[in-house]
């Protein structure tokens, strides 16, 4: 899954117009299966900040931004940007208000953070499209192959 997504996703984080000013010019990415263990984290791009005008604005830990979205994501079975700004009776206590985190049910959930909301989300659906392809794809050899089960 890494190997497909990372050519994207470094491309959103080389793009000046998807940062914030003095922001990272990389994301963290978050992937939350309900029947995994654990999370599993990724880093695109570079992380330190690209200037120092707006230092206090980034003092900010992009993995656990990732999480707590990917949480909500994955609780609301929605995007956070939808939740947020169409579903807000859906937050809880504690939940970030952040877009960049992504779902299509209570199952799967993928999230970003570190770039604007828009290109988090967009880094989010790549991943968590590659992921659906690749288990539907490995589903598919099960079917074909005369299995019953899964």
């Amino acid at each position: 899954m890494e190997q497909l997504a990372r050519p994207a996703i470094e491309r959103l984080c080389e793009q000046d117009d998807l940062r914030y000013p003095d922001g990272p010019a990389g994301l963290v990415l978050v992937v939350l299966y309900t029947k995994a263990p654990k999370a599993l984290h990724f880093k695109f791009g570079e992380l330190q900040r690209v200037g120092k005008k707006h230092w206090h604005k980034w003092n900010a830990d992009f993995d656990d931004v990732a999480f707590r979205k990917a949480l909500v994501a994955l609780r609301t079975g929605r995007p956070t940007s939808e939740i947020a700004g169409q579903r807000s009776w859906l937050l809880e206590h504690g939940d970030t208000v952040y877009g960049g985190g992504v779902a299509e049910d209570n199952a799967l959930a993928v999230a970003a953070s570190g770039l604007k909301e828009e290109a988090d989300e967009a880094a989010a659906w790549t991943v968590y499209n590659i992921i659906a392809m690749l288990v539907n794809l490995e589903f598919k050899k099960l079917k074909t192959s005369g299995t019953d089960n899964v």
